[in-house]
């Protein structure tokens, strides 16, 4: 057997042991045969365990000085850091909750340690690649699965858990991946996207990009989601000329899908974004609709930040906290804080948070930029479809990095961002040795 052999082998094991670990974030694609408590989730807890777990192992047994070093390991440490202070504080102060409950609520956030095992492993360009399209291949999987029980919507609801909203709009069911899931989703559209932007593609890219967009305007018709990805989309083309010609056709290819859509189905793209541009100017001037009642949560959680002396308020179990303030906001006027954004960070985590917050995107862009300027056209394509990802982030006022259902995936992103940062430096640096 071979040196390489070896490797290749343990390279296959990583990547199927990160697709282990998603799937169980996914609670398993979120079917109900796998739903084994109400409260918790069960699946979910394993994967941040196991992550945890393997954590430990990889610091135990290797040099914890070079990890320590790492700008994105101190910000995962920050990140939780910023979570656990208010929530710990404050929630024992001021809501009443437990030493088990202030623990168990950020414990997601611990799936951000994901990082220190692909660390620690010796992850060469083609692993990554490999990592990479684990990713892109399980945001069109949920993509394509939930489009198709869309159109048999009491099968989803027999075949899926209650975290997935199934309800209806424009005459069309509605059907949305858990927001623990979604970051998979986009990413992998934004990567589609660079692709067919930046190099030859194939049928099977095309039939994926269509998946994706079909769940996005016909399945998801999430409004923020919509006008967000519009919106990138102008970005994209604003400050990356060398895709225009590019993205002009791809745009015109989904116009001629747009016409269709209006041609052959009751309610078309066009009219589903109109149709949420006139609900939202409604919502935002009557006070009333979904909007109406965000607003209106941000303000009633506001005098709760204020009680805490702008610490915080910290994550508040709703179901143990249900007789508190906050407790009451979430179930008796249905303030969510996961539909808040970037205002329910500052309002549970403080200030502190969003000034990590802007430290670590700014990081982000100059690392992902470096690999833009100086990588080999796959690695370019990774990395701008991350910046598009954090640009959609942005728009979208979203709770970018504190908001733990999502924990598993920045540290994902994180440890992408890093190793792209540092292959491309390795090979520039031997370049300019070379030419010296």
């Amino acid at each position: 057997m071979s040196n390489s052999q070896p490797k290749k082998w343990c390279d296959t094991l990583l990547i199927a042991s990160t697709f282990v670990v998603v799937f169980l974030w996914s609670e398993s694609f979120q079917l109900r045969v796998f739903k084994f408590s109400d409260e918790f989730y069960i699946l979910r807890l394993i994967a941040t365990l196991l992550i945890v777990l393997v954590t430990g192992i990889c610091i135990f047994f290797n040099d914890f000085r070079i990890v320590i070093k790492n700008f994105y390991f101190l910000s995962i440490l920050g990140l939780i850091a910023t979570a656990m202070l208010p929530t710990f504080l404050t929630g024992t102060l001021l809501y009443d909750q437990q030493l088990a409950d202030v623990v168990r609520r950020p414990l997601f956030f611990y799936a951000l340690l994901i990082f220190v095992p692909l660390f620690y492993y010796p992850i060469d360009l083609s692993t990554l690649k490999r990592l990479n399209k684990v990713i892109v291949l399980f945001g069109v999987s949920l993509a394509l699965f939930q489009s198709v029980l869309s159109f048999v919507p009491e099968v989803g609801k027999t075949l899926l858990n209650d975290s997935v909203y199934i309800s209806s709009r424009y005459e069309l069911i509605r059907m949305t991946v858990t927001s623990a899931m979604l970051p998979c989703v986009l990413y992998a559209m934004f990567y589609l996207i660079t692709t067919f932007s930046l190099k030859q593609n194939s049928i099977l890219y095309a039939l994926e990009l269509v998946i994706l967009l079909y769940y996005v305007f016909f399945v998801c018709m999430a409004r923020s989601t919509i006008f967000g990805l519009a919106f990138v989309w102008l970005l994209f083309y604003i400050f990356y000329r060398v895709v225009r010609k590019q993205l002009l056709l791809l745009g015109l290819l989904i116009l001629l899908l747009l016409i269709l859509s209006q041609t052959f189905m009751k309610f078309g793209i066009i009219d589903i974004i109109k149709g949420s541009a006139i609900s939202i100017e409604e919502e935002v001037s009557s006070g009333d609709g979904t909007i109406g009642v965000r607003m209106s949560g941000i303000r009633y959680y506001w005098h709760e930040f204020q009680r805490t002396c702008f610490l915080g308020t910290g994550m508040v179990s709703r179901r143990r906290g249900i007789n508190t303030t906050i407790g009451i906001g979430m179930t008796k006027y249905k303030y969510n804080p996961a539909d808040q954004g970037i205002f329910s960070v500052v309002i549970q985590f403080g200030f502190q948070a969003l000034v990590l917050t802007i430290i670590i995107c700014h990081h982000m862009f100059r690392d992902l930029q470096f690999v833009v300027r100086y990588g080999i056209l796959d690695l370019k394509i990774i990395a701008i479809s991350v910046q598009l990802y954090l640009f959609f982030k942005i728009v979208t006022f979203s709770h970018m990095f504190l908001w733990h259902v999502q924990g598993l995936w920045w540290g994902l992103f994180f440890f992408i961002t890093w190793k792209m940062r540092d292959l491309v430096a390795e090979d520039y640096l031997y370049q300019l040795r070379e030419n010296s």
